[in-house]
């Protein structure tokens, strides 16, 4: 969907059926004009975090934080887009 649509940003839930969040991100990143990409997940461990920036994440929103912390995140990757 991310080739065919190219957005900008995705959102990437760490635990998806078939394939896992970390997969995903890293098979998005190395596309040509890469998206920004947010982890987000139950879990809000330190080192579930980790894992989803060397996935290549760009923000990682734990899911318990989502409505608080989401749009400050959009913000701070939106802002290299130009007006």
């Amino acid at each position: 969907q991310v080739r065919r649509h190219g957005p900008d940003l995705v959102l990437v839930d760490l635990k998806m059926p078939g394939m896992d969040g970390l997969e995903a991100i890293r098979r998005i990143k190395a596309l040509p004009a890469a998206p920004k990409a947010i982890a987000m997940s139950m879990e809000d461990f330190p080192e579930t975090e980790a894992s989803a920036y060397a996935a290549g994440a760009d923000a990682f929103v734990a899911k318990k934080d989502f409505g608080e912390k989401l749009h400050a995140a959009v913000d701070m990757l939106c802002e290299w887009r130009e007006p």
